[in-house]
């Protein structure tokens, strides 16, 4: 509705703590499995506008999310020590409570579509609070 651009952003902040089990079927030096369980991480939740005529209030908002992790791999021992394996991990976590910015009035007119409504101003807030993503990985381990 106004000529500016609005943008929510989310990010992991360092790492994902995990807490998996995996389980499957060996055959010969092959072990195919499946693996799922519990995942952590600290979330930050971020939001831009190129809009310099409302207020927006807050901008940033760091919370906790919990979700878990399932996926699939396979493993094969290439000599007594070493091993080398492919797996496909996807995530999920879910924030408890996602950011709410509320646009107010600033310098701009009663007419701004963001207070036509409400003259304080109009929340905004992500639809969806799930941050999931896909993962594959190459493993390569060795034993002593």
């Amino acid at each position: 509705i106004t000529p500016a651009a609005y943008q929510f952003n989310r990010e992991i902040e360092d790492v994902v703590y995990a807490a998996r089990l995996r389980g499957g079927y060996a055959f010969g030096r092959t072990l195919a499995y499946v693996t799922g369980g519990a995942a952590f991480a600290k979330v930050t939740d971020s939001y831009f506008t190129t809009n310099a005529a409302n207020s927006f209030t807050p901008l940033v908002s760091e919370q906790d999310a919990t979700g878990y992790q399932a996926g699939f791999g396979i493993e094969t021992w290439l000599n007594d020590r070493i091993t080398v394996g492919a797996e496909y991990l996807y995530t999920s976590l879910d924030a408890d409570e996602g950011l709410t910015v509320r646009t107010g009035p600033g310098t701009a007119p009663p007419t701004n579509p963001f207070l036509i409504v409400n003259p304080a101003g109009t929340d905004q807030r992500r639809t969806n609070d799930e941050l999931a993503y896909h993962g594959f990985r190459v493993t390569l381990s060795a034993r002593f």
